[in-house]
């Protein structure tokens, strides 16, 4: 094993890149940071401390948990999306108002952490490869 063939690259992961074929969100690009990069780190380990011990020890509460996520895939993860609806089939334009929003479902958030962490494995390129075929 070389150890440039697990490498990641860590400008994708801060910069952020599109992802494809995402379970549960057919035709949805979403441009996403990796889930490690610095800023998500850093606001996961402030939410998670502000929450109540009660709810925290010894497993975080999963509606607390949920809560956690949206904000941090908001503020720290999704960048910009493609191939997201309005009822009347006009394209929604991606602002942090309505991912605040779409983040609340619970399988569009799923399918926004699963791009991050797509991201932060370096899965990216796969990942597009896999979805162009």
């Amino acid at each position: 094993m070389k150890i440039e063939d697990i490498a990641v690259d860590t400008k994708l992961v801060e910069e952020g890149a599109w992802v494809s074929d995402i379970p549960e969100l057919e035709g949805v690009r979403l441009k996403c940071r990796g889930s490690d990069n610095k800023d998500w780190r850093r606001m996961s380990q402030h939410l998670v401390n502000a929450v109540p011990r009660k709810k925290r020890i010894p497993l975080l509460d999963p509606a607390e948990q949920d809560r956690i996520n949206a904000i941090v895939v908001r503020e720290c993860g999704l960048l910009d999306w493609e191939g997201i609806e309005d009822n009347d089939g006009n394209p929604v334009l991606y602002s942090k108002k309505k991912a605040e929003e779409y983040l609340q479902v619970k399988k569009f958030r799923d399918g926004a952490l699963y791009a991050c962490f797509q991201v932060s494995e370096g899965l990216v390129d796969e990942v597009e490869t896999l979805a162009g075929n």
